[in-house]
């Protein structure tokens, strides 16, 4: 492939991780832990299962992420699209010309913002997620508090993510991806309400077919 087509296919596969995989999975991962701490005694009474679900979605959004700023260790993250999109810009055809000059120290001015964050991410692949590190891997607490990072913390990564992606989507294409994070909030918050609070659902009726 050319740099054009090379360019392209970068931002369609980055374009579906992120909108398509890591951001359904934490707003998964978000709304089902908002419903815990809602009332986090119901819950595991009635919907305790969800609780592994919600360690199995952390894991997988950390791993992914770490894996989508992992700069020093692979030519396929976020992180080398900037650079590959910067150093390559004037080969590079937007709708309107080429990528601005100022576009990569502007993302990487996000990237920037949030480094802390990045680097507590990859810490908590390399010493638990991925490795089984002797001083954390039998010590969760202890990672939690020398490396916290929070929902919240998340959130703005990814947020990152799709600023970075947006930029180069609609300077391509006049276009960006939709994110339907929203959906997803609403449809745990369906479900667990009915799981967890049933006697909010029931119908008034003894035959449903009855009408007042």
């Amino acid at each position: 492939m050319d740099v054009q087509e090379t360019y392209e296919s970068l931002l369609k596969g980055y374009q579906q991780i992120v909108f398509d995989d890591l951001t359904p999975k934490l707003a998964l991962y978000h709304s089902l832990y908002k419903k815990y701490e809602e009332n986090n005694e119901v819950f595991l009474d009635k919907a305790g299962i969800f609780a592994y679900i919600i360690q199995s979605l952390e894991v997988d959004t950390l791993l992914l992420m770490a894996k989508l700023l992992d700069g020093k260790r692979s030519d396929r993250n976020i992180i080398k699209f900037i650079d590959f999109s910067d150093s390559n810009r004037l080969a590079i055809n937007w709708k309107n010309g080429n990528i601005p000059a100022e576009l990569s120290k502007k993302h990487k001015g996000l990237i920037a913002e949030q480094q802390a964050t990045i680097n507590r991410i990859t810490v908590r692949r390399d010493k638990f997620l991925a490795h089984s590190d002797k001083q954390y891997f039998l010590n969760r607490a202890k990672l939690d508090e020398d490396y916290p990072v929070s929902i919240d913390d998340l959130i703005g990564v990814v947020q990152c993510f799709q600023r970075i992606l947006t930029d180069h989507s609609f300077g391509l294409m006049s276009g960006g991806r939709a994110s339907y994070e929203g959906v997803f909030y609403i449809a745990v918050d369906n479900l667990l309400n009915k799981i967890m609070y049933p006697e909010h659902f029931k119908w008034p009726c003894a035959n449903p077919d009855e009408t007042f």
